[in-house]
């Protein structure tokens, strides 16, 4: 049933017209907190968000969900939100972002979103963002533009999310290293790296999908277990919905195997 809601969702957000850029978790001015629901239910709910001209959320449509109880408030929420408006050549455009809205009451277990559904989302946002590529340029002008006007806390948000992509420079970069390093024969310099990479603080995108495991393969398949081993560890300090996988992962390489990363290869 959840799925199918998901589909259906899917299929009406890639009808949006006029779409012209994708930014992943642009910085909202204005937000409205999520209400709990009175039944205690715990979760996140990924949504794409379509923002118009002015700023002003269009449309918001559920990629993934870890309780399906959850998705109108999630939705409604949203929908209260105010974004400035996305700008390419100087001139306002409807775009796309995306937000999890998180439904927790401190210290009660969050319910876990299923394993087929942030797939759906992931392949959702890989699509996206090949239709809507961003260059250096654009990147930058879009942080400048969040942040021109904004006041102490709406500053915040967005360096904040300036950050958040640094951190993923940090995790993408070591990892290229290494893997260059690996194919140069120096394995001690890749294990460096990788380790290097799992020390990055996070950010939205590797905190909910998790981190590139290609250098992690590569070295699992050179017999560097301890190495792969220690990478895991770090991975749980960003990604703590991926505590099943890595749990699934270590038992593998300790049994002198190579795990099945599926997705976690192109992320």
């Amino acid at each position: 049933m959840i799925l199918l809601f998901l589909i259906v969702s899917l299929s009406l957000a890639a009808q949006t017209p006029g779409v012209e850029a994708y930014i992943p978790m642009l910085t909202p001015t204005k937000r409205a907190e999520a209400v709990l629901p009175e039944t205690g239910l715990q979760g996140r709910v990924h949504l794409l968000v379509t923002v118009d001209f002015q700023g002003q959320v269009k449309e918001a449509e559920v990629l993934s969900s870890s309780a399906e109880g959850l998705n109108p408030l999630a939705i409604s929420a949203l929908r209260q939100w105010q974004f400035r408006p996305v700008l390419r050549s100087g001139k306002p455009v409807m775009a796309y972002t995306d937000e999890i809205v998180t439904f927790q009451t401190p210290g009660k277990k969050l319910t876990a979103t299923s394993g087929s559904a942030e797939m759906l989302a992931y392949s959702r946002l890989v699509d996206l963002e090949k239709k809507f590529p961003r260059t250096d340029e654009q990147v930058l002008a879009d942080f400048e533009q969040e942040v021109s006007g904004a006041d102490a806390q709406q500053r915040k948000y967005a360096l904040s999310n300036l950050a958040k992509a640094a951190c993923n420079a940090i995790h993408d970069g070591n990892m290229v290293l290494g893997l260059v390093a690996l194919n140069a024969g120096n394995v001690p310099q890749a294990r460096r790296y990788l380790l290097e990479s799992g020390k990055t603080p996070g950010s939205p995108q590797v905190n909910f999908f998790g981190p590139n495991m290609t250098l992690a393969q590569e070295l699992a398949k050179k017999g560097e277990k301890e190495t792969v081993l220690e990478y895991f560890a770090l991975c749980r300090n960003f990604w703590k919905m991926g505590g099943t996988k890595l749990d699934q992962w270590a038992s593998t390489v300790r049994g002198d195997g190579i795990p099945d990363f599926g997705p976690n290869l192109f992320n």
